[in-house]
């Protein structure tokens, strides 16, 4: 049987009582990290170690501390871990303002109301009904969005960024090589891509950019959106007019618009 068949350690559960609005900031340098959001006034983790030996098993220290504002989730190796990894499962309250950060594993966040900060290194970012700001980031995971209300910031170096729901509010969204697609927007967003391709389908408004090098760029302007169109630094009054400005910008890809 090879290690990636074992049967994880026995889990472990830990409480500590909080605020409905605490902070919750989580660290995990060797695994995956899951929140969800729910309705008591304490968070929950749940710590599952899996490890070959009872030596690596040793080197996954966990940390849980805190009080009302503030609540800590940690592991944090100081020597080199191999065939080892701890994930983390946490409840919080829905009001919580996250801070999450995972080095080699993925993030999963669902169902929370307020300002939320995520980032990896190498694994993906998963969120789901969220609502209030959202800022993603990634080295080289992929993101994605999924029944999001309000703003959201995303960034992810070589990982592609889709990110769907009522999007209101200003949006910025980059990648390096990933494709971008949004759908849902519903007020302005700056999108920014060196090589992948650009999709945005919404209702824009404000000042909004869509700029690639070498990627095609697709948008679709629902009714209602209110910005005039402004293709490769021009402005043609066969497209669509408003009291805002959609820049579209691509130097060797494709464009595609359509209104109604």
């Amino acid at each position: 049987m090879g290690f990636e068949d074992r049967d994880p350690f026995p889990s472990e559960t830990r409480t500590v009582y909080c605020d409905p609005d605490t902070r919750l900031r989580v660290e995990n340098d060797v695994g995956q990290v899951m929140v969800t959001a729910w309705e008591h006034d304490r968070i929950e983790l749940t710590v599952e170690r899996h490890a070959a030996n009872q030596a690596d098993l040793d080197r996954l220290q966990v940390d849980f501390s805190g009080g009302p504002g503030e609540v800590v989730a940690t592991c944090i190796t100081t020597v080199p871990v191999v065939d080892a990894w701890v994930d983390f499962g946490l409840k919080a309250p829905r009001m919580s303002a996250l801070d999450l950060h995972s080095a080699s594993g993925e993030i999963l966040l669902s169902g929370f109301q307020g300002a939320s900060r995520a980032s990896t290194s190498t694994g993906s970012i998963r969120a789901a009904r969220m609502r209030g700001t959202s800022t993603l980031t990634s080295v080289s995971g992929s993101i994605l969005g999924a029944a999001l209300e309000g703003t959201v910031f995303a960034r992810s170096a070589s990982g592609a960024v889709s990110l769907y729901g009522t999007l209101t509010g200003g949006h910025r969204v980059e990648t390096a090589s990933g494709d971008i697609e949004v759908d849902g927007v519903d007020g302005s967003i700056d999108a920014r891509s060196a090589s992948g391709d650009i999709e945005v389908t919404g209702r824009l408004s404000g000042r909004c950019a869509l700029r690639t090098v070498s990627g095609d760029i697709r948008v679709e302007l629902l009714q209602g959106s209110d910005v005039a169109v402004q293709s490769r630094g021009q402005q043609n009054d066969d497209q669509p007019q408003g009291t805002g400005v959609l820049l579209i910008e691509t130097t060797t890809g494709e464009i595609e618009l359509n209104y109604p």
